[in-house]
């Protein structure tokens, strides 16, 4: 893309700051479908800032090297921030159901049992779930 010298330092610094930003983003306590949504904010913003420093020549040419990766990676993560929500809504099931049956007047045995089998119910379906959306991203030319 011939990139002046200037031109590379500046896009080394921003993919420095953004990749820290990323970072805090995937380590903070938000649920995925948020982290989802803010990483893909971010990543637009920099290609937005990348876009100002390349003149058109080199636009053009940076946009027929990545643009279809980044329309790709639209449709894998709205797959994703899909099967993110599904497993948000899960855990929130099984914690309502946990505290149900913790509050219940049921003996103590009886209890450990529904609360083993809840988890094992919890568990096998959060793994089916992660597996279909590994599928479906994985499926045709998707890559995680």
């Amino acid at each position: 893309m011939n990139l002046s010298t200037d031109q590379i330092a500046k896009i080394k610094k921003m993919n420095r700051e953004v990749g820290a930003k990323f970072r805090a983003i995937g380590q903070s306590n938000l649920p995925g479908y948020e982290k989802g949504q803010r990483k893909r904010a971010l990543a637009i913003e920099h290609r937005n800032a990348i876009r100002k420093v390349l003149s058109e020549s080199q636009l053009a040419t940076w946009e027929k090297r990545y643009e279809h990766k980044y329309r790709n990676e639209d449709l894998r993560d709205s797959i994703k921030d899909s099967y993110e929500t599904r497993l948000d809504k899960l855990e929130s099931k099984y914690e309502r159901e946990k505290e149900r049956i913790e509050d219940s007047s049921a003996s103590k045995e009886t209890k450990k049992t529904q609360l083993k089998k809840l988890k094992n119910n919890y568990k096998a379906e959060k793994e089916r779930l992660k597996d279909e959306r590994d599928r479906k991203i994985e499926s045709g030319y998707f890559s995680k």
